[in-house]
């Protein structure tokens, strides 16, 4: 074999790799972390301020791991109203869930019904007329 059909061989294979590596790479799902992504971006301020408002809170809702289940744990004192819950799957838009709270203190969220993994969680709700926001991460 001489130097030309080595470099010919080489030049080929680097072809080929070119070509399955932009095919793999046009074909990876890219999702956004949310589909109203910019808009989000926009009511960043007002987020930060129910963030906030809620690490102010003497008592928070807490999250737990409980068996089979996922506890969403809301204080006797607070007086939280229109609560919703999501579960944010970064990785698939498609596992992500949501939850409206509503006449209980403990909600349970069964572990068969979410995909084990890393999850986001965003806490929405609503005391006195104000809006508050807890963010945390958690794994199943």
């Amino acid at each position: 074999m001489n130097w030309g059909k080595g470099i010919a061989i080489t030049l080929g294979a680097f072809i080929v790799f070119i070509l399955v590596l932009a095919i793999k790479l046009m074909s990876t799902n890219v999702d956004l972390v949310t589909p109203d992504y910019y808009q989000r971006e926009i009511d960043y301020s007002q987020e930060m301020d129910a963030v906030q408002n809620s690490e102010n809170l003497e008592s928070k809702i807490e999250f737990e791991l409980i068996e089979a289940h996922l506890a969403v744990k809301i204080p006797e004192n607070l007086e939280a109203k229109n609560i919703e819950l999501k579960l944010i799957r970064n990785n698939n838009e498609k596992l992500d869930k949501s939850f409206k709270i509503e006449n209980t203190n403990t909600f349970l969220i069964d572990k068969k019904d979410l995909v084990p993994g890393h999850y986001d969680t965003e806490l929405y709700y609503t005391v006195g007329g104000e809006k508050y926001m807890q963010k945390d991460k958690i794994k199943l």
